[in-house]
């Protein structure tokens, strides 16, 4: 999610989609190095609930990133393990990922996913998954990967999902080891180093499922996790269905991967959601403040579109400019015809014919010599300005924009406010120079303008906007879908929202622990970056923790790639990582829900042993 200004702008608030799913490529094959094959470099998979990303531990950054989706074609073969499937050119072959998502809206009826919420429990679909991944790396080793893999899976995994998942590795495709992981504290150690002796909260919201995870002295306190069933899932499916409630006449147009861009691009975290609430009914502040998404559309023939209003506008100022142009004309001939009639009387004087001159004088209405002088260089100073304005409006073209238009028009007012004392004209060119509003003034100006159009009145005068109609206005629901993580109740969910349960978990703890965890509060996870999370997170714990006590609250780097780094830099560090793996010997020994414990897994708790009498 990122700020809305990397949104394509047409004017002020308003928005195009970008369709950014339309313009995915399939995942190229990869070349497999030499260097690699009898390497023993670990291959790391962030297997993901929405994207799986998957690279070798000497890369900077996933080879691979794509959609954890399959869409299987009527009549399609299987997954396997098969060489053919695994490098994705067998005709049945099942789409995988980026694969399917220029189609996606197409065929999302056929969409299967690994995940039920955050737990993998589809292992076809996951066969399939990893099929992809090793084909696109281009592994070619037939039917053994000779690389230890380090995987991620959900907080609290159940036995028997990591059990089917090290069946599926060690015994479809023979994996020499293999170390399990939780996503958010791969995540935890990539920012912090040592976190495996430190205390801290953390904060951890994905696609499916919040986790509030308290570490202690550098290990998972599993028995006061807490989970809410809110994630960035949630929020699209929210922003899905107020849209198409709120405009039915453009349902069509309205997918979930479109409802996802505008969660994505639009939305922001209020500090105050009731305060922001009650400042978007003031509507200055909603227009100001309100996102316009522009949807697609063709312009009819007889509806008015912006860019006939903009025409018909410029045609109306070209005639305004010629009114005025006209206008000032006859008043440069009157103010000259005026100006030769003083000079005339000031001849006079010079010809000795005094008697006449104060004759003269007496007939104008003037007292002396120098009030008559005075009103000759006003003349003379009032024609040197309308010479000017003529000047200025015939050296430039008709068909310029704004800036001359404003001079003309300006103009304009005050030759018609010399005409006409106290007149007040709205310039053309002004937010409120509008086409009715020129309209009412080439009326005022040209008692003939209703006869010179050329088009019906009626077509003429029709105002409705085919662009606006087409488009969809976020106001609330630019804060109301992030708030869904605080308030799970605005969608119906009957469940406490991330601060109770942030405040439920602390509670938990006695004043001392309760003062360490919260010295190290981490968020990480793809729906933790909405704009404003962080100060959010902030101003609960600020109200929840007692006066003047202090906190510190840490966004990861990357809350999205965090976690495959930080398994990466765990798997590269030998002393760590050394003996965390569960080898296929222990597997065969200790049953596949085993797991060897360290800074970044679940706690292994044994299934229970059925005592028979």
């Amino acid at each position: 999610m990122n700020d809305s200004s990397a949104m394509d702008v047409t004017s002020a608030n308003i928005f195009k989609f970008k369709d950014g799913y339309l313009k995915v490529t399939p995942d190229k094959v990869q070349d497999y190095p030499t260097s690699l094959r009898d390497s023993g470099m670990p291959l790391i998979i962030d297997n993901g609930s929405c994207f799986c990303r998957v690279g070798w531990a000497s890369d900077p950054a996933p080879r691979l990133v794509f959609r954890n989706l399959i869409a299987r074609q009527r009549g399609g073969g299987g997954g396997g393990a098969s060489g053919a499937s695994r490098r994705g050119d067998h005709p049945d072959a099942p789409q995988v990922g980026n694969d399917i998502l220029p189609n996606v809206e197409a065929v999302r009826w056929l969409l299967k996913t690994p995940f039920d919420r955050d737990a993998v429990t589809n292992y076809a679909a996951q066969e399939t998954v990893l099929d992809h991944a090793l084909g696109r790396l281009g592994v070619d080793t037939e039917g053994e990967v000779q690389h230890p893999l380090v995987l991620t899976e959900t907080l609290c995994n159940p036995n028997y999902c990591r059990h089917l998942m090290s069946e599926l590795l060690f015994e479809c495709y023979h994996v020499p080891k293999v170390a399990f992981g939780v996503d958010s504290l791969f995540s935890f150690y990539n920012n912090f180093p040592d976190a495996g002796t430190l205390d801290g909260l953390v904060l951890a919201s994905g696609y499916q499922t919040t986790h509030i995870l308290p570490m202690v002295q550098g290990r998972l306190d599993s028995k006061r996790c807490k989970r809410i069933n809110v994630g960035g899932a949630h929020a699209v499916a929210f922003m899905h269905k107020l849209l198409q409630l709120k405009y039915p006449a453009h349902f069509a147009a309205i997918n979930l991967s479109r409802a996802e861009e505008l969660v994505n691009e639009h939305t922001y975290v209020a500090l105050d959601f009731n305060a922001e609430l009650a400042k978007f009914r003031s509507p200055a502040y909603c227009d100001k403040h309100m996102h316009r998404i522009q949807l697609p559309f063709t312009p009819l023939p007889g509806w008015s579109s912006d860019d006939k209003k903009q025409d018909r506008k410029q045609q109306q100022i070209k005639r305004l400019q010629e009114i005025n142009a006209k206008r000032r004309e006859e008043r440069l001939a009157g103010e000259e015809e005026k100006l030769q009639q003083l000079k005339s009387v000031q001849e006079l004087l010079e010809d000795e014919d005094e008697e006449g001159y104060q004759t003269a004088l007496r007939e104008l209405g003037y007292s002396s010599g120098a009030e008559l002088q005075s009103m000759v260089d006003k003349l003379n100073e009032t024609i040197q300005k309308i010479k000017d304005k003529i000047q200025g409006v015939e050296s430039k073209p008709t068909s310029q924009s704004q800036a001359d238009g404003s001079q003309t028009d300006q103009s304009h007012k005050d030759d018609t406010r010399s005409k006409s004392p106290g007149a007040d004209i709205k310039d053309p060119n002004s937010e409120q120079g509008n086409v009715c509003d020129l309209d009412l003034l080439l009326r005022d100006v040209d008692q003939d303008y209703d006869s010179k159009q050329t088009s019906p009145q009626p077509a003429a005068r029709m105002t409705f906007d085919l662009a606006e109609y087409y488009q969809l206005q976020l106001s609330v629901e630019r804060i109301r879908i992030p708030e869904i993580v605080f308030q799970p109740s605005i969608m119906g969910h009957d469940q406490a929202g991330l601060a109770e349960t942030l405040e439920h978990v602390l509670r938990s703890y006695d004043s001392k622990m309760q003062d360490r965890l919260v010295q190290r509060v981490f968020l990480t996870g793809g729906n933790m970056l909405y704009p404003g999370m962080k100060q959010r997170v902030e101003a609960e714990l600020l109200a929840m923790r007692p006066f003047q006590s202090t906190f510190q609250v840490f966004a990861a780097g990357d809350p999205v790639l965090d976690s495959w780094h930080g398994a990466k830099k765990w798997a590269s560090d030998a002393a760590l990582a050394g003996d965390c793996f569960v080898t296929r010997e222990e597997y065969l020994e200790k049953g596949g829900e085993y797991l060897r414990e360290h800074a970044a897994s679940n706690r292994f708790r044994p299934n229970p042993t059925v005592i028979r009498s």
